[in-house]
């Protein structure tokens, strides 16, 4: 991947491109650093999103779908969930943006059910996003919560879920 001076910033089309790729990281952290970034979307390059990232790349199935928006969702998860319907759409990611929202906005809710009500509750409200978030929760904590488990398991997810904790903890590509 190709590095970013500061006088040139990236379009769309550069970090669509970039999204879609495994190992991309770090074209866009230097592109964050470089303030090439900067005009598209306010991504800062803080060390806690480049450690979700890997995590992400590391843990996530090759095919797994979605992906760019979840790796979108990974560099944005900072920002104001207000700012983001808006951010997104100048940005040229409107069609990124159900997913990124969905994340973003279902974000840290799991961490919150303590019954088995509450966890069935969640997995119903949230289930057109349900394993992105899934996925999402686990790469940014970098551990499973039985609440996560118990989502999976009634999101029918659980297969998955136990692949994607297996590679977190053995560090598998």
């Amino acid at each position: 991947m190709r590095s970013f001076e500061r006088r040139r910033a990236m379009n769309s089309a550069t970090l669509r491109r970039l999204l879609g790729h495994r190992g991309s990281y770090p074209a866009i952290e230097a592109a964050a650093a470089s303030g090439a970034l900067q005009q598209l979307l306010p991504v800062e390059p803080l060390a806690h999103i480049g450690i979700v990232y890997r995590r992400l790349e590391r843990v996530a199935d090759a095919h797994f779908p979605g992906i760019s928006a979840l790796r979108l969702s990974v560099l944005l998860h900072e920002s104001s969930p207000s700012s983001l319907p808006s951010l997104l759409t100048a940005a040229g990611f409107s069609d990124l943006q159900p997913v990124v929202l969905g994340v973003i906005g279902g974000f840290g809710e799991l961490w919150k059910a303590t019954a088995d009500h509450e966890i069935a509750a969640y997995v119903v409200t949230q289930r057109a996003h349900l394993a992105s978030l899934l996925l999402f929760e686990l790469v940014h904590e970098g551990r499973a919560i039985a609440a996560m488990e118990r989502a999976a398991e009634l999101g029918s997810l659980e297969v998955g879920f136990r692949r994607w904790v297996r590679r977190l903890s053995r560090g598998i590509q």
